[in-house]
C-alpha cells in the first residue's frame, strides 16, 4: 500500500486557499485634470465597477474574480471614450490599490498590493505619486525640525507610480517633504505627521497650486 504525506506551509495555519478565492480592489483617481472617472472591468459599463470616482479619494474595496482582466477608465457616463485600456492580473485573496493618472485621454496605472498586517512596534508607510507636472518626486521623512538636505529620500517615484513595499518607521512624529530628485529643491513641506505603532499609512503626491509646487493626500490610518 502506497501512503502519501505532505506538509503545507502558509500564513494562516489550517486553511488551504482556493485558486478561485476572489481578490479585492480599490481605486485612487490621480488624473491631472482632477475630474471624476468611471472604472470598468471586462467591458462591463452598465454599471461600471466604480462610478464617478472622485479625485484623490480611495474607493471602498470591491470583490473581483481571479483572472487577467481588461480594465477601462472613462469619463463619467461616456464608455465610448477609453482613457485607459489595459490588462490587470488579480490573485487569490489579494488586496490591491490601483492608482490611475496622467493627462485626460492617455491615462496609465500602477498597483500597490496592500498588506494589512500590523507590526507591534512599528508603523508602516507606503508612498504613491500622481504629481504629473514633475518628472519624478522624492518623499523625504525626517525627525521634527531636521534639515531634509541631510537625509536620503524614503522613495523616489514617477507618476502615476507607487512604492512596491511599505517602509517601516518607529512610532512618533516626523516632518514630511516632497523634493526634486538629487537636489535640495523642495516641492512641498514640511508638514508634521504622526505615526503610531501598528499603524498603516499611505501618502499620495499630487500636483500643487502652481508648476513649482506639489501637494499631498493622506489615506488609511491618517486622521
Amino acid at each position: 500500500t502506497l501512503q502519501l504525506r505532505w506538509l503545507v506551509l502558509q500564513p494562516t495555519p489550517g486553511v488551504l486557499f482556493s485558486r478561485d478565492a476572489p481578490s479585492e480592489l480599490r481605486l485612487i483617481n490621480g488624473t491631472t485634470d482632477t475630474g471624476p472617472r468611471d472604472f470598468a472591468i471586462g467591458g462591463q459599463f452598465s454599471p461600471p465597477l466604480f462610478s464617478a470616482t472622485p479625485f484623490a479619494e480611495p474607493t471602498p474595496y470591491s470583490t473581483v474574480a481571479v483572472a487577467t482582466h481588461a480594465v477601462n477608465v472613462t469619463p463619467v457616463g461616456n464608455p465610448g471614450v477609453l482613457e485607459l485600456n489595459q490588462q490587470l492580473a488579480t490573485g487569490p485573496l489579494q488586496r490591491a490599490t490601483l492608482l490611475f493618472g496622467g493627462p485626460a485621454g492617455t491615462l496609465t496605472y500602477a498597483v500597490a498590493f496592500d498588506d494589512g498586517r500590523r507590526i507591534q512596534n512599528e508603523a508602516k508607510l507606503l508612498f504613491m505619486n500622481a504629481a504629473t507636472q514633475f518628472t519624478s518626486v522624492e518623499f523625504v521623512v525626517v525627525p521634527p525640525g531636521d534639515d531634509p538636505a541631510n537625509y536620503q529620500a524614503a522613495a523616489a517615484l514617477v507618476a502615476p507610480g507607487t512604492r512596491p513595499n511599505y517602509d517601516a518607521f518607529p512610532a512618533g512624529d516626523y516632518d514630511l517633504y516632497l523634493r526634486q530628485p538629487s537636489t535640495t529643491t523642495l516641492y512641498f513641506g514640511p508638514t508634521r505627521i504622526t505615526l503610531a505603532a501598528k499603524g498603516i499609512y499611505r501618502v499620495l503626491a499630487v500636483n500643487g497650486a502652481d508648476t513649482a509646487t506639489a501637494g499631498v493626500a493622506f489615506f488609511d490610518d491618517f486622521p
